[in-house]
């Protein structure tokens, strides 16, 4: 047995194959998944792929305003996050931080 075990436990490339979403284990609302989504949003921001990374930002900010309130500190990063890629892109859309309140009081 070699270094990550039988064959099967290895990719197509003969590598460790990866965890898996982390939404199989944790459960899709869970505060780690939408740590792990802001990553990989993170991710495609620093390659220049704002289109692709915009989805699971916004999907880690419904995540964490579900699962911990809208006045968590890790709703008001993600939301930060988000702002970011916005300028990031170019789109300048007149937000106020009473825009932001107001989203993260009633997400709707």
């Amino acid at each position: 047995m070699g270094l990550y075990g039988s064959p099967a436990r290895r990719g197509r490339q003969g590598g460790p194959r990866g965890v898996g979403d982390p939404g199989e284990a944790l459960g899709t609302e869970h505060p780690d998944v939408a740590q792990s989504l802001n990553n990989l949003a993170e991710l495609y921001e620093k390659q220049g792929l704002y289109r692709a990374a915009e989805p699971f930002l916004k999907r880690a900010l419904t995540i964490q305003e579900k699962a911990l309130g809208p006045e968590h500190p890790d709703v008001a990063e993600s939301l930060n996050n988000l702002a970011a890629l916005h300028q990031d892109k170019g789109d300048y859309v007149p937000v106020t931080a009473r825009d932001f309140t107001l989203h993260s009081l009633d997400p709707s």
